[in-house]
C-alpha cells in the first residue's frame, strides 16, 4: 500500500534486486504515462550495480526524444520476484504501466490518502 504526496503524486514502495543480490527499497511515483516497468537515476543503478542490456528510443514525457539505457533488475511485485528492464532517467524512480500490467489500482487523489495495487484474477491474465 502506498500513499498520495503533498503534490498529488501516487506512490508505491518498491523492493529491487540487482545482479549480485543487492536491495534497495524505494519510493517510487506511478507515472500512468509511461508505458516501461521501473525508471531509476543513475546513482540507483550504480548501487544496484545493474547489468546493462541496450538501449531504447524513447519519447519523454515534455514530448523530446531521447536515448535511454536499458538495465535488468529484479522486483518484488505482488509476493513475487520478477525480472523487470529497468530505464535510466534524470529524478526517478518511476514504477510505469508495464509493471501495473493485470492488476487493479486505486488511488485517493487527497495528499496522504491511499494507493492500492491488487492483482487481478486469472480471466484477466
Amino acid at each position: 500500500m502506498g500513499t498520495v504526496s503533498a503534490a498529488l503524486d501516487a506512490v508505491l514502495p518498491l523492493s529491487l534486486r540487482g545482479r549480485r543480490g543487492q536491495t534497495a527499497e524505494t519510493q517510487a511515483v506511478i507515472d500512468t504515462g509511461f508505458d516501461g516497468f521501473v525508471a531509476l537515476a543513475r546513482s540507483d543503478i550504480t548501487r544496484l550495480e545493474l547489468e546493462l542490456v541496450g538501449h531504447v528510443d524513447a519519447e519523454l514525457g515534455d514530448g523530446s526524444a531521447a536515448r535511454l539505457s536499458l538495465f535488468e533488475a529484479r522486483v518484488l511485485w505482488h509476493g513475487q520476484e520478477r525480472d523487470v528492464h529497468v530505464l535510466e532517467v534524470d529524478g526517478g524512480p518511476l514504477l510505469g504501466t508495464a509493471l501495473l500490467r493485470d492488476s487493479q489500482l486505486i488511488v485517493e487523489f487527497v495528499p496522504g490518502g491511499t494507493v492500492s495495487v491488487t492483482l487481478l484474477g486469472s480471466r484477466y491474465v
